[in-house]
């Protein structure tokens, strides 16, 4: 069971604490310190839980020798390579578990007229989504220029993993994010992708208090999240599969600790999202849909206005959501306590309603509905609502009017028609919930860009994690060249548009085989 008010995020507030008397303003702590010491922006709504540093697997991320570096002169060259080097910069520091990243060539602005740091933070953790181990609640830490407050110097680092652990956090955060990539089907579109991982995520998780249910891990990991934790973990599997989405964070008046959401970009246009309100506990239990579908993907009309949902906090920074392309009640993703979890298959979703009883088909905005069958089957035992999908078609229980005390597998085909009786299904099997396909129509899984894309995700956190002493921009190991280089072949074909099935396929299992068996040597 789930417990605690879920619709008003039981978010838990950190402070961290620094070596100097200062007062928030504008969500920037403004220090009076010595000069150069670390400034902060208190993250919105944080939780975290400390572990202390111990010693560090130098196989994996060693950490060169620290010391004082002097002073750089003013970068002179283009914006781009500008920004190349800062992020060069901090994903090396990053990835060896350094306490900072020294940019002060650079004339980084991190005054409240010139918020620089903050938009370059962010897009930082925009270009690196496989980068698990830092805080990524939206604190920022840095040192300023002694002789001008507005202007940083340095990225300071906080880590939530650290080296002893690394290795046993980095393989249960690759499952889980393969099994989560694992429920997309080819051709979904990217609105379609969404929906899935967010059905995926409501399925897996548990509205629930525990070590990580503020961050990623606690989703993708442990299956137990508050709503900071829901956002971050949807948040990093959208952007890990080339989908943009940030949180929005604001104040409730049911918790003063606040709430969590997201945002999701879909064909340039954003669009609202809380997961955590729209996660159906009683799901499982009932046959339904793991996502009731109020909020996905909704308009700030929709959202804030219709809905009444809670609106963003003074200093989250939130993009408008004015499309209403999926504001109709009508979408396959709406009035999800209705409906059995919707199957997709080859560009058609299908469920099963518990009004009517009724199956359905029709398209991701709820187009060329269609009703396939009404079932017969009179019992109100929800195990029974089932559906699966097979190579010939829907597989689901119904009842023989010939034979009304005995309940029997049963499949129609895609479009219609070709209703068929099969085997007896007893009591006792439904409970187990056994198979409802035979082996011989067992449906094959297609792999193809889509794939690719989620396998483009885990090889590149496979790499980053994995590459030894080298500056991770510059393979030197024959073994990660072969692997960069699947990478970058692997990221061309995923930006393509006529790409074929097979082509994407192949890939596929050729950059999945890679990483399975990678090592750096």
């Amino acid at each position: 069971m789930k417990y605690g008010n879920k619709k008003y995020g039981n978010i838990k507030a950190y402070k961290r604490f620094i070596a100097c008397t200062g007062i928030c303003i504008g969500g920037l702590l403004l220090c009076s310190c010595p000069a150069g010491i670390d400034k902060h922006r208190e993250p919105h709504f944080s939780h975290k839980k400390s572990v202390p540093p111990l010693a560090e697997n130098k196989e994996i991320l060693p950490r060169p020798e620290s010391g004082t570096l002097p002073a750089k002169p003013p970068f002179t060259g283009t914006e781009e390579e500008r920004k190349k080097i800062i992020f060069e910069r901090m994903l090396n520091a990053v990835l060896r578990f350094e306490t900072d990243a020294d940019v002060s060539e650079f004339a980084i602005g991190c005054g409240r007229e010139n918020e620089e740091h903050k938009a370059l933070y962010n897009e930082f953790l925009r270009r690196y989504p496989f980068v698990f181990h830092i805080v990524e609640d939206g604190g920022i830490a840095y040192n300023y220029n002694p002789h001008n407050e507005n202007e940083l110097t340095k990225y300071r680092f906080d880590y939530k993993v650290y080296p002893h652990s690394l290795e046993r956090y980095f393989a249960r955060l690759e499952a889980g994010v393969e099994a989560f990539y694992g429920h997309l089907r080819e051709p979904m579109t990217d609105a379609e992708i969404a929906y899935t991982l967010h059905n995926a995520l409501a399925e897996k998780t548990e509205y629930n208090d525990g070590m990580h249910s503020a961050d990623t891990f606690g989703a993708l990991i442990d299956g137990k999240a508050i709503c900071q934790g829901y956002s971050l973990a949807y948040r990093r599997l959208l952007r890990g599969i080339g989908i943009e989405s940030d949180f929005v964070d604001g104040p409730s008046p049911n918790d003063p600790q606040g709430h969590m959401w997201n945002k999701v970009q879909i064909d340039g246009n954003w669009y609202n999202s809380d997961l955590t309100w729209d996660d159906n506990a009683e799901a499982s239990k009932k046959a339904r849909s793991h996502s009731f579908g109020t909020y996905f993907l909704t308009s700030d009309t929709m959202f804030y206005g219709v809905l009444g949902h809670l609106r963003p906090g003074a200093q989250s920074y939130t993009e408008a959501c004015t499309d209403t392309k999926y504001d109709s009640s009508g979408g396959i993703f709406r009035r999800g306590d209705e409906k059995t979890p919707p199957l997709y298959h080859e560009g058609f979703w299908y469920w099963l309603s518990h009004t009517d009883k009724t199956i359905y088909k029709s398209r991701f905005d709820g187009s060329e509905k269609t009703a396939l069958y009404t079932l017969k089957n009179k019992l109100n035992n929800y195990a029974y609502k089932r559906l699966e999908l097979g190579k010939s078609g829907l597989y689901f229980i119904n009842t023989d009017p010939a034979q009304p005390k005995n309940d029997y597998i049963y499949s129609i085909g895609y479009s219609g028609g070709n209703v068929q009786k099969h085997a007896e299904i007893l009591f006792a099997q439904v409970l187990e919930n056994t198979s409802l396909v035979g082996e011989d129509d067992k449906l094959t899984v297609k792999r193809g860009k889509n794939a690719l894309r989620g396998e483009l995700m885990l090889s590149k956190m496979k790499d980053a994690y994995y590459h030894g002493n080298e500056d991770y921009f510059t393979p030197q190991a024959e073994n990660r060249k072969k692997f960069t280089e699947t990478i970058k072949k692997a990221e061309k074909l995923v930006n393509q548009a006529d790409v074929s099935d097979n082509e994407a396929e192949n890939l596929y299992n050729i950059l999945r085989d890679m990483r399975k068996n990678y090592s750096y040597k």
